[in-house]
């Protein structure tokens, strides 16, 4: 998602539950500009918080 939205200059946030995802994967989406939102929970609960 973050590299589409930098290809379109638009802006990206990503949010995901806090300490669950892997280093590496979150470095892709901060390479391409992405505005990470760490959440309290699960994925549903990171899910909710992004609508």
């Amino acid at each position: 998602a973050a590299m589409y939205a930098a290809n379109e200059n638009m802006d990206c946030d990503v949010y995901i539950p806090a300490g669950q995802i892997a280093p590496g994967k979150l470095s892709q989406a901060y390479q391409f500009g992405a505005q990470i939102v760490q959440v309290q929970g699960n994925f549903d609960d990171a899910l909710a918080k992004s609508l």
